[in-house]
C-alpha cells in the first residue's frame, strides 16, 4: 500500500493520536474555514509529512490555499484545493524529517472562485511538536505497517455485563495481516478476511478499559469480534491495535 491512506482513516487515526498541544498558541480564526487538525504522517515507504486539515464552514464551495513557510530544517510547500460546502480537505507538506521543538508555520488563504484573484480571508499559525508527540506519531506509523502482531489479547464475540468483567486469562495472539485478521483462540483460530469486515469501532468496557470491536459478515450473517489487552499481561495498546485494524479495513475499502 504505497502513498497516503484514505482521508477517512487519517482523520480517525490522527484525531485520536494527535495531542492538542501540536497546534501552537497562536490561535487560527476564520469565518470561512475551521482548522480541524494539525498533525503528521509517514506513508509506507515514504518520508514524513506535516498535515493540516481544514473544513469549509460555508454553504458554497471555497478554494483554500495553504502555504507552509520555510524555516530552519523545514521544507516549504504551496497547495490549493477546492473544498466543497461543509466538507474537509487535507494538506500535506513532505519533510526530510520531523523535528521536536520546531515551529512549522503556515498561512491559509481563502478564495470564492478558482481564479484565486483576491483572498476573502487569510490567517497564519504554526504546528509545534514536542518530543513526546513525535514518539506517539512513530508508534502510530508503526501500527499502520502490516503485518502487525499483538500478544496477550483477550476476545469475546458477545458484549454485555459479562464482557465488562472479563474474560480473564493471559489472552491470545492477534495478527493483523494485509489481507485479514487472525485471532489464535484456545478453541480454534478465528480468521476474518478483509473482504468480510464492515466496521471497526471502540466499545466502552468499564473500568477494565475499552474494546476494539470488528463487525464482519460470515455466510450472510453479521458477526462481531471484540478485542482488548489482557488484564493480567496487558502490554498491548488497544488504540494501536485499533489503528492496525483500521489500516486493514481502509486498504480494502480503498480498492
Amino acid at each position: 500500500m504505497k502513498g497516503f491512506l484514505p482521508l477517512l482513516l487519517l482523520v480517525l487515526a490522527l484525531a485520536a493520536a494527535t495531542p492538542s498541544r501540536s497546534i501552537a498558541d497562536k490561535k487560527f480564526k476564520s469565518s470561512y474555514v475551521d482548522l480541524v487538525m494539525g498533525s503528521a504522517m509517514t506513508p509506507t515507504g515514504g518520508r514524513p509529512s506535516i498535515l493540516v486539515g481544514l473544513a469549509n464552514r460555508k454553504d458554497v464551495p471555497l478554494w483554500v490555499r495553504v502555504r507552509f513557510q520555510s524555516a530552519a530544517g523545514v521544507t516549504s510547500c504551496d497547495s490549493t484545493r477546492r473544498v466543497e460546502p461543509k466538507r474537509s480537505a487535507m494538506y500535506a507538506c513532505e519533510q526530510d524529517t520531523l523535528l521536536a521543538d520546531t515551529e512549522y508555520p503556515f498561512t491559509v488563504s481563502v478564495y470564492t472562485d478558482s481564479t484565486l484573484a483576491t483572498a476573502v480571508d487569510e490567517g497564519s499559525t504554526a504546528i509545534h511538536f514536542r518530543r513526546s508527540d513525535l514518539k506517539e506519531f512513530a508508534e502510530l506509523n508503526e501500527a499502520m505497517q502490516l503485518p502487525k502482531t499483538y500478544d496477550n489479547v483477550v476476545h469475546t464475540e458477545k458484549l454485555g455485563l459479562g464482557a465488562m468483567l472479563g474474560p480473564g486469562g493471559n489472552g491470545d495472539r492477534v495478527t493483523v495481516n494485509p489481507d485479514g485478521l487472525e485471532c489464535e483462540a484456545r478453541n480454534g483460530p478465528i480468521r476474518i478476511a478483509a473482504s468480510q469486515m464492515r466496521a471497526v469501532r471502540m466499545v466502552d468496557g468499564g473500568s477494565n478499559g475499552p474494546w476494539v470491536a470488528v463487525d464482519y459478515d460470515l455466510s450472510g450473517e453479521r458477526r462481531m469480534l471484540a478485542l482488548r489487552p489482557s488484564l493480567m499481561k496487558g502490554s498491548t495498546n488497544v488504540y494501536l491495535m485499533r489503528t492496525s485494524i483500521e489500516t486493514l479495513l481502509s486498504s480494502t475499502s480503498g480498492k
